[in-house]
Formats: C-alpha cells, structure tokens, sequence
C-alpha cells in the first residue's frame, strides 16, 4: 500500500475498507488525498508498524485483528464511534491520553483491553457501548464515568454473577442487553437506579 491507493480523482470519497493492506510505504499525509472521508475500516493489516492515522474528518474508525499502536491514531479530533475488534496492546507503549476519547459517543469493545477502568474513565460522553468482555473478573466500578450512556450491551464469557451495584452508575440507559452471558441469575437491584430502561 503506497501514496498511489489515493488518486486525486477519490477526493469525495466518504468510506474506505482496507483489508491485509501492506503499509510498508504508507505515510500519514496520503490521507490528505481523500479529505472527505468519515467511515475507515482496517483489518489484517501488514507492516502495521508503519501506519498511521492522523485524519481530523474520519467519524467512525474500526480496527480489527491489529496491534492497538498509540502512534497510529493521533489526531482523529472528530472521531465520534471506535470499533475495537481482537486487537492487542503494547504495554510499554501504551498511552490513554488521546484527545478523541473524550468526544468518543460509540464504542463497540471486543477484545482484553489494559487498564480498561482508566480507559473507560476518559469515555465521559459515551452514549452507546457494546462490550464483550473475555476477563475472569469484573471491575465492580467500570461504569462510574459512563452518566450519559443510553444503550449498553454486555457479553461476558467467564463471569456468572456480577455485584448488586453493577449498574448503580447508569442513570440515563434506557436500554440494556444481557444475551450471550454465562449469568446464572438476574438480580431485580440492577434496575432499581435505571428509571429511563424501557
């Protein structure tokens, strides 16, 4: 994948799917070439070290089947949805001190995120979130940031109870899907703080 993908003719392009792209030569500015765009989707990528994202018109961005690399996404200031499918993280290089986060309104989370309380405390305008969950224990506090969320959905592989006060901080959901969960129960306290669940 080179400067080339991008001719100038693609300037009005709105939505691009880059699937086992080579960005061996790839650069940040090629993305200048299509202004336009506000829809990114990047799965199996190779040479992944070398891509980078910095791109201010790009709305939604899922990346899937690839290292989570800091540098890759800087800029994004009107990224609003992030889908995060089985990607991987770099400790060492890890950083949650990304602009976007805050503006971020979607998130679809599947994979075994790092310091996921310390991300989730950055999503303070969140209003939708489909999270599965592959961990064996459950952060008691993981939604305390989430006071705008509206729809939520959960998945958890390994867990089969959760805490009372789960969901105490979820005061504006109105709507919460439990399927695809090992729960044995469900406990009517859940509810008890969530008078918008329709």
């Amino acid at each position: 994948l080179s400067d080339s993908i991008f001719p100038k003719g693609l300037f009005r392009l709105e939505r691009l799917e880059l699937y086992e792209c080579d960005f061996k030569n790839f650069k940040s500015e090629s993305f200048g070439c299509v202004p336009n765009l506000k829809v990114l989707s990047i799965s199996s990528p190779k040479n992944k070290e070398h891509l980078s994202l910095k791109h201010d018109n790009i709305e939604i961005l899922e990346l899937g089947y690839t290292p989570f690399v800091c540098k890759c996404i800087s800029g994004l200031s009107n990224l609003k949805a992030l889908r995060l499918i089985f990607c991987s993280f770099n400790m060492e290089s890890f950083d949650l001190n990304y602009d976007f986060l805050s503006f971020l309104e979607s998130l679809y989370l599947d994979c075994n995120f790092p310091s996921l309380h310390t991300f989730f405390s950055k999503l303070c305008n969140l209003k939708t979130l489909d999270y599965t969950s592959r961990h064996e224990s459950i952060d008691t506090n993981l939604f305390k940031s989430f006071k705008k969320l509206e729809n939520l959905k959960l998945s958890f592989h390994f867990s089969t109870q959760l805490p009372s006060n789960f969901f105490d901080d979820l005061e504006n959901l109105s709507k919460l899907d439990l399927c695809l969960n090992n729960l044995t129960n469900i406990n009517p306290e859940w509810f008890s703080r969530m008078p918008n669940l329709r």
